[in-house]
């Protein structure tokens, strides 16, 4: 049964949909590279359940934030990571900004 939970993740538009109902725990990094800057939130059917902030405006260097957060899901509803409103489009790719989340309890 653990495979088939951990399958529910569409990597080409980023949103795991919960196959079963029960509590999840998700966890998110974002980086960014030099002088710019990101804000990232956690969303479940287009609400936000937590926010994260990297910063490296004003200087040459990377910057990274994370959070996590524990959620009830049900079955079929979708929870994604999306930048946020205040950001400068940049942010770092190759696995130094992360999504992941694993299911706590069923039920």
């Amino acid at each position: 049964m653990l495979l088939s939970i951990c399958c529910r993740y569409n990597p080409v538009d980023g949103i795991f949909t919960a196959p079963v109902t029960g509590t999840y725990v998700f966890f998110w990094l974002n980086t960014n590279k030099d002088r710019s800057f990101m804000n990232t939130e956690l969303v479940k059917n287009a609400v936000v359940f937590g926010k994260s902030m990297s910063d490296s405006y004003n200087h040459d260097d990377y910057a990274a934030s994370s959070n996590t957060a524990v959620l009830h899901v049900k079955e079929g509803e979708e929870v994604w990571v999306r930048c946020g409103t205040w950001h400068s489009a940049v942010i770092a790719g190759d696995f130094y900004s992360t999504f992941s989340g694993w299911l706590l309890y069923e039920g």
